[in-house]
């Protein structure tokens, strides 16, 4: 089933002095978002601007495994352009979670997206195994963690290996808007839980790192992967 969220999408920008015409400015530019996963439906999901409720919602944009579309253009995946290429997605049932960034000079919104459950696809056998956070007001994708982009880790070093969907529904914080967040938390299919560290001021420095694995050891140690339970949420 689709779930949804719902954000003030634009945070206000710190300045010495505003002046009234300023913070009226401010003020127009928040907008509430609306965001849905596809669920068993599909690989993606959409943006809807309703703050104004009576005019009905506006799509803001639109991702899936195959494009980014905002404002009746659409990118391809395969494209080239790093931003649009969300071909790992999986059957995006989990919620998004929702933060600031700061991004080229300023405060952004962000949403971190969990790649979902297994579509079955064997032309793409790592969809579901990611975690992708996009600007909230565009879709761009601002980074991705999968086993391609050397960026997950494990928490003493080295590379971690994403063996599991993402399934979970993750957490940032902070997500109050205005405040820069600096983690996210997200759990996949294997019962594991990652921790997303975005204290760095470039996204291509954030990353990735196992956080805690329920059956690694002890009373629930899993002596194979069908002995696991997922994270969902």
């Amino acid at each position: 089933s689709q779930r949804a969220e719902l954000i003030a999408a634009t945070v206000m920008d710190g300045g010495k002095n505003p002046t009234e015409a300023d913070a009226k400015s401010e003020a127009l530019s928040w907008r509430s978002v609306l965001t849905a996963g596809y669920g068993d439906g599909g690989r993606g999901y959409v943006a809807l601007d309703v703050t104004n409720a009576l005019d009905g919602p506006n799509v803001m944009w639109e991702i899936d495994n195959k494009q980014r579309c905002k404002n009746g253009i659409c990118y391809p995946s395969d494209g080239g352009t790093f931003s649009d290429d969300f071909s790992k997605l999986g059957l995006t049932k989990g919620r998004p979670a929702y933060g600031t960034a700061f991004l080229d000079n300023r405060e952004v919104a962000i949403a971190v997206l969990p790649g979902g459950d297994d579509p079955q696809d064997s032309a793409q056998p790592q969809a579901g195994r990611v975690v992708y956070i996009v600007r909230l007001d565009t879709g761009e994708k601002v980074a991705e963690f999968s086993n391609e982009s050397g960026n997950v880790k494990l928490m003493g070093g080295g590379n971690a290996n994403l063996t599991f969907h993402f399934t979970g529904s993750p957490a940032i914080y902070s997500n109050v808007p205005g405040v820069v967040s600096t983690r996210a938390f997200v759990g996949d299919a294997g019962g594991r839980l990652w921790r997303i560290d975005m204290r760095a001021t470039n996204p291509d420095d954030w990353k990735m790192e196992l956080f805690f694995d329920t059956y690694d050891d002890g009373p629930l140690k899993a002596e194979s992967d069908s002995d696991r339970q997922p994270i969902l949420g």
